[in-house]
């Protein structure tokens, strides 16, 4: 059954943090589908997920009242 999570890092402190990315989100299941802000997942955090990622998209909201989801990786450098 797939797991679909909204801002995964909130109120969570860094160390569980790290322990969910790192533990807990590659083996709850085999679909795994997060939806983190770009203030929760920092390139060094989303470096422990990049393994197991298979796709991407970011959310795009240019206009302030329509999103749409682009397929594009969160930090491309990673």
């Amino acid at each position: 059954m797939p797991v679909i999570v909204d801002t995964p890092m909130a109120r969570i402190d860094k160390g569980n943090q790290e322990n969910l990315l790192r533990h807990y989100y590659p083996a709850v299941s085999e679909q795994v589908i997060l939806l983190p802000t770009d203030s929760e997942m920092d390139e060094r955090k989303y470096k422990l997920l990049k393994p197991y990622i298979y796709q991407e998209y970011v959310l795009e909201n240019k206009s302030g009242s329509k999103s749409r989801p682009v397929k594009k990786n969160m930090y491309p450098a990673v």
